[in-house]
């Protein structure tokens, strides 16, 4: 994947939030020199630089230790490290994130355990790398309907059902598990569309039915406000980021 210049400003809105029933919001929401955690209201960055983009969504685990800390590392190790440069390249730096994580829990008591779940696009000049691990989903935006190109990691309902599910995760970065995590790398070639990135938070309360009519209804600031406020409207029992990015 080349790193040169990319044909056309890339635009990404973002906004995170705890919910109404976490006392902390353990997601983590970047790109390409930042990462945002606690409440974020909307958040717009521009690039037409001359390096690919790297958006991230990731959502530490509660009900183990400092998930808002793995949430952060591991966005912080994406978008302030280097592009990946191809598929090889990015599933190696997730999985180096995941070691960052063991070792830090393996170094603080306090930290031990600790995991998230991550979604990831990396954006260059002719083509798009996408992964994730865990539940946290990637959707691709066209027509006025989204399509997942995210798996989820439970055993339960996958991206693309179209039904509101909440499962048990079989994998994520960190944690105590022996085996290392298998991420779901993927590759496009780069083509005018947009993709949504976002945490369960959203798509345990809001339908992809109901997703995708609000982002044909109406500009990009007011989408992200329109979904976040679906998920508020309904108890938001978790945190929950959402990300819109436009090639």
């Amino acid at each position: 994947m080349s790193a040169v210049r990319p044909s056309a400003t890339i635009e990404v809105w973002a906004t995170t939030d705890p919910g109404l029933a976490r006392a902390r919001n353990e997601d983590c929401i970047g790109s390409s020199g930042w990462a945002g955690q606690g409440t974020i209201g909307l958040a717009r960055h521009s690039y037409s630089g001359v390096e690919p983009v790297v958006c991230v969504v990731a959502d530490g685990l509660g009900g183990l230790p400092a998930g808002d800390v793995a949430s952060l590392t591991v966005t912080r190790e994406l978008v302030h490290g280097p592009a990946p440069a191809d598929t090889a390249a990015l599933d190696e730096a997730l999985l180096a994130a995941h070691r960052l994580l063991r070792d830090h829990g393996a170094a603080d008591p306090a930290l031990a355990g600790m995991a998230t779940t991550v979604a990831v696009l990396v954006i260059a000049a002719e083509t798009i790398l996408c992964a994730n691990v865990g539940d946290t989903r990637i959707y691709e935006l066209g027509g006025g309907a989204v399509e997942p190109v995210s798996f989820d990691d439970t055993p339960g309902l996958a991206a693309g059902s179209g039904e509101l599910r909440t499962s048990v995760l079989t994998q994520a970065l960190g944690g105590t598990k022996a085996d290392p995590p298998r991420p779901h790398v993927q590759w496009f070639k780069r083509e005018p569309l947009g993709f949504l990135l976002c945490s369960d938070g959203l798509t345990n309360t809001v339908s992809e039915a109901e997703i995708g009519a609000t982002l044909a209804a109406g500009e990009d600031a007011a989408v992200l406000r329109a979904l976040l406020g679906l998920a508020l409207d309904r108890g938001a029992p978790d945190n929950v980021s959402v990300m819109l990015v436009r090639t």
